[in-house]
C-alpha cells in the first residue's frame, strides 16, 4: 500500500494513463455518430416543416434563409421548376479543422456541389412518390455523415412543389473510431517504451529523494548534527537540499546564538550570586551586630533584586528573539503611538533639559503595540541619556515600508562601538545604570516585526537609529 502512494508509482501510473488516453478515448466515441444522426434527422424534419410554411404562404427569401440557419441545415425549394437554394449550414468548427488538419472538412456545401441536379437524387424522387422521404448515409469517403430530407407540398391543381434539405457532420470522432485497432497496436508499442520510460522517471526522481531524506533524518538521530547535505547537480532536488543545507546554517547559526545568550546570562548571574555566596560565609564565623547585619541585609537585597532584574530581562530578550510566538497581533496606529509615547517621555524630569519632539505621519503595522512600545521607549530613553539638549523622532513612508528616525545631539557613537551596539551586555554608561540589554530587546522586537534597524554616527555629532517596517497594505497583498 505504501508503494502505491510512492512518487515512483504515481509517475510510471501517470506515463501509463497519458499512453492509453487516446485509445480508451477512440474506443467511447462510437456511439457519438448515432447521437448526431438522430440530432441530424430532427433537425432535417423540423426544417423542412418550417420552410414548407413558407412555401405555402410566398413568404420573401429572408424568412427562408432565416429558417435554413435556425437548423442549421442547407435547403433546396423548387417551385414550379425553379430551383432556389438557401444555405444555413454552419461551417467548420474549431474542434474539426484540429481534427482534420491539414485537410479541408468536409461540409455539406463541398458535398452538394458535387452533386447531380435536386430532382435526380434518390430522395427527391421517392419524395415524388410518397410526399415524404429521407436517409442518412456516410459520404465523402466515410468522412461527413451526411442526411437528407425532401417533402411535396400539393397545391391541388397546381403543380406540387417541394423542400429539400441537407444536414451533415464531419467524422472527427467517428474516422478516429474506424482506426481504433491501428491506434490500439500503436498504443501497445508506445506503452512498452513508455512503462519502460515511467520506471527510468521513477528512479531518476524517487532515488535521489530517498537519499536527501536518508541524509536529513541521519542529521535527526543522536547527536544532533547541522553539517550540510551532500548535494550533486542542479536539479530541483539538488535545490530542495539547498535549501535544507540554508535551513541547517540557521539552525547553527541560532545554536551559537543560545549558547552565547547562556553564556551572558551565566555571567551576569554569577555577579550577585557570588555577593550572596560571600555573605552566607562571612556569617558562618562570625556574629553580626545591627549595623552590621544591616550591611549584610542591604547586599542580599540589591543582589536578590540584580539577579531576579537580570533573570526578567533574559526572559524576555529570549522570547522576543524566539520571534514573540503565541503574542496577540493587531493594526497599529505607529503615529498616535509615537505621539502618545513622545509626550509621556517629554514630561520625565529626569530629562527636563532634553527637548523631544515627535513627527510622524498617518501609517499602520502588524504588530503588537506592547512590545513594539517597549522598543521605541527603549530607543527614545537611550537617546535622551546621551543628548546634549534635544532629540528628535520622525516618521515617513516610502513604497510599502514605514521609517522611524530617533536622533540626538550627544557625544555619539565611537565607530569602533557601531558594530555592537546591538550586542547583549554591551554599554557605554559611566553611571553603571542599565543592564545592556535595551538595544538588543530593541533589535529582537523590530525582527520579530519583520523590521530592521540601523544606526550610524559621527563623534560629537549624536546618534541615529533608523527603524523600518512593513506598512499593513503591504503585508495583506502579499
Amino acid at each position: 500500500m505504501r508503494y502505491l502512494q510512492s512518487l515512483r508509482f504515481r509517475l510510471v501510473a501517470v506515463v501509463i494513463a497519458i499512453v492509453a488516453l487516446p485509445v480508451i478515448f477512440v474506443w467511447l466515441t462510437s456511439p457519438f455518430d448515432d447521437a448526431v444522426g438522430v440530432q441530424l434527422r430532427q433537425s432535417l424534419k423540423s426544417a423542412t416543416e418550417v420552410v414548407g410554411d413558407h412555401v405555402r404562404k410566398s413568404s420573401p427569401d429572408e424568412d427562408f434563409q432565416g429558417g435554413a440557419e435556425s437548423y442549421g441545415v442547407l435547403v433546396h425549394v423548387l417551385d414550379q421548376k425553379v430551383s432556389r437554394t438557401f444555405d444555413g449550414s454552419p461551417g467548420a468548427s474549431l474542434r474539426e479543422r484540429v481534427m482534420f488538419f491539414p485537410e479541408d472538412v468536409p461540409t455539406v456545401a463541398m458535398w452538394d456541389a458535387d452533386q447531380p441536379p435536386v430532382t435526380m437524387r434518390k430522395v427527391m424522387v421517392d419524395a415524388a412518390l410518397q410526399q415524404k422521404a429521407g436517409s442518412c448515409r456516410f459520404a465523402m469517403n466515410d468522412q461527413l455523415l451526411l442526411c437528407e430530407y425532401a417533402q411535396r407540398i400539393d397545391f391541388g391543381t397546381s403543380e406540387p412543389r417541394y423542400v429539400y434539405a441537407v444536414a451533415g457532420s464531419a467524422r472527427s470522432l467517428g474516422t478516429l473510431y474506424g482506426e481504433r485497432y491501428a491506434v490500439l497496436r500503436l498504443m501497445l508499442v508506445v506503452l512498452l517504451f513508455g512503462g519502460a520510460f515511467g520506471i527510468w522517471l521513477g528512479l531518476r526522481v524517487g532515488r535521489p529523494l530517498t537519499r536527501l531524506r536518508d541524509q536529513v533524518l541521519a542529521r535527526t538521530a543522536p547527536p544532533v548534527s547541522t553539517a550540510p547535505i551532500e548535494v550533486e547537480g542542479q536539479s530541483e532536488i539538488a535545490e530542495v537540499g539547498h535549501a535544507f543545507n540554508q535551513l541547517l546554517a540557521a539552525l547553527e547559526r541560532r545554536n551559537i546564538a543560545t549558547e552565547a545568550f547562556m553564556a551572558d546570562m551565566a555571567h551576569e548571574v554569577k555577579n550577585p550570586l557570588a555577593a550572596i555566596r560571600a555573605i552566607a560565609e562571612s556569617m558562618e564565623d562570625r556574629e553580626l551586630d545591627a549595623q552590621r547585619a544591616a550591611r549584610v541585609s542591604r547586599i542580599l537585597r540589591d543582589s536578590s533584586a540584580r539577579l531576579e532584574t537580570v533573570v526578567a530581562r533574559f526572559l524576555d530578550l529570549a522570547h522576543a528573539e524566539s520571534g514573540l510566538p503565541r503574542v496577540e497581533r493587531e493594526d497599529i496606529d505607529v503615529r498616535k503611538l509615537l505621539e502618545n509615547l513622545s509626550a509621556t517621555m517629554a514630561a520625565d524630569e529626569r530629562y527636563s533639559n532634553i527637548e523631544l519632539s515627535c513627527d510622524a505621519v498617518p501609517a499602520f503595522v502588524y504588530g503588537s503595540p506592547e512590545h513594539l512600545e517597549t522598543a521605541f521607549r527603549n530607543l527614545v530613553s537611550n537617546a535622551q541619556s546621551f543628548a546634549k539638549s534635544v532629540v528628535r523622532i520622525e516618521m515617513w513612508r516610502a513604497d510599502d515600508e514605514i521609517f522611524v528616525r530617533i536622533k540626538d545631539d550627544g557625544a555619539g557613537i565611537q565607530p569602533e562601538d557601531l558594530d555592537r551596539v546591538f550586542d547583549r551586555f554591551f554599554t557605554r554608561r559611566s553611571d553603571g545604570s542599565g543592564t545592556g540589554l535595551g538595544l538588543a530587546m530593541v533589535m529582537a522586537i523590530v525582527e520579530a516585526h519583520a523590521g530592521r534597524i540601523t544606526v550610524s554616527s559621527k563623534p560629537e555629532f549624536g546618534a541615529e537609529f533608523v527603524v523600518s517596517f512593513p506598512l499593513v497594505s503591504a503585508l495583506s497583498s502579499k
